[in-house]
């Protein structure tokens, strides 16, 4: 579900002509879908079969790239149109994600889910690193449409996977609740849990800091560095090659500070990385900009998602993640609003600066919020 990003954001700057506010809201299209689903779809990955849960969520990720397929066949592409496909592949998403993270939380014991959570966020980031580059040249050498045809084959083997995967094993064995029930349960944990409470209100900020890169990935590369599509894939693989080393780095990060601490100085890394940005002083200072802040991210997204998993109850857990997800969609949905309208009137070199003075700003932010 990354390959098409590339294609579909360049897609919406070349029929708008570069309008910042477009283009920022192919990610917000995406990423609202998990935010409106995530008080349900953990609660529908913790009581129904998770093979058949997955293997829909897959299709109907798989519609919106079809449908991307086909406008662009028939030259009937418009950023509405655009845009209502982004959203089916975030309703896919949406459904898939909570799913498939607590089939792998399940396959682990206990004291092992840290290592477990930052294996699967590696095994995402070598998706997100992977996806966009492979997008971004695919689009250079032979249009979007091969990059959609591409964004279809990716989904393949997870098709193919879920449908051997036998049902009796995806399927929870205690008594199931009722859906309404199992909403209510998970939202009076969010509401009533201090500790998980100030880790949302945390992840929401930096993620909607760090969106400025993402969403404005086309901008940086047209505006900033005056190059086509190619420099965007290769500023996204960037990001995901320092998510990759974030992930990586999150074991030996909690056993050297404690988690707050932790989430204080890669705050700061994340400022320090759209600074680089900001500056744009040349391709490889943005890109390290890039980098630092990919790493960074990921490094404190792994912090809060283990520290949330760890202390839930495990029959609340994909409920829990689910809204944990609604959250970092949410904050990316609105980071995409957000910097989209900055840009337009501002610029997108003031829209990133904004953003790395404000990470400055975000860890007093949320040690007011505790």
């Amino acid at each position: 579900m990354l390959v098409q990003t590339v294609s579909v954001a360049w897609a919406m700057t070349s029929i708008t002509g570069g309008a910042a506010d477009k283009v920022a809201l192919v990610q917000s299209a995406t990423m609202l879908p998990i935010l409106l689903l995530s008080p349900i779809s953990g609660s529908i990955a913790d009581i129904y079969d998770r093979r058949r849960v997955a293997l829909m969520a897959l299709c109907i990720a798989g519609i919106g790239i079809c449908a991307l397929i086909a406008l662009q066949a028939l030259n009937a592409t418009t950023p509405f149109l655009l845009l209502a496909c982004c959203f089916s592949i975030g309703t896919g998403n949406a459904l898939f994600s909570p799913t498939w993270q607590l089939i792998a939380r399940e396959e682990v014991a206990l004291h092992e889910i840290p290592e477990a959570i930052a294996l699967t966020s590696v095994g995402y980031n070598v998706a997100r690193t992977g996806g966009p580059a492979i997008g971004g040249m695919v689009v250079a050498a032979w249009g979007l449409s091969a990059a959609y045809f591409v964004a279809v084959a990716a989904l393949l083997p997870a098709v193919l996977t879920f449908a051997l995967r036998k049902a009796e094993s995806a399927r929870p064995t205690r008594k199931p609740e009722r859906l309404f029930e199992a909403v209510k349960a998970g939202v009076r944990l969010v509401v009533s849990d201090r500790f998980i409470r100030t880790s949302l209100i945390q992840v929401f900020i930096v993620s909607t800091l760090v969106s400025v890169l993402q969403v404005l990935g086309p901008l940086v590369s047209k505006d900033l560095l005056a190059s086509e599509v190619g420099i965007y894939g290769v500023l996204m693989a960037a990001f995901g090659i320092g998510a990759v080393a974030g992930a990586l780095a999150v074991g030996n990060l909690r056993k050297a500070f404690p988690d707050a601490v932790a989430l204080t100085i890669l705050t700061v890394v994340v400022g320090i990385g759209c600074g680089l940005v900001a500056s744009a002083r040349s391709t490889l200072i943005v890109l390290l900009g890039y980098l630092l802040a990919g790493a960074a991210y990921t490094a404190s997204a792994a912090v809060v998602n283990i520290g949330i998993q760890v202390t839930t109850e495990r029959r609340l857990n994909a409920r829990v993640l689910s809204l944990y997800q609604g959250v970092v969609a949410g904050s990316l949905a609105f980071g995409g609003w957000l910097w989209g309208t900055v840009a337009a009137h501002l610029g997108t070199q003031a829209a990133v600066a904004i953003a790395a003075m404000a990470a400055a700003l975000a860890p007093v932010i949320w040690q007011r919020s505790r």
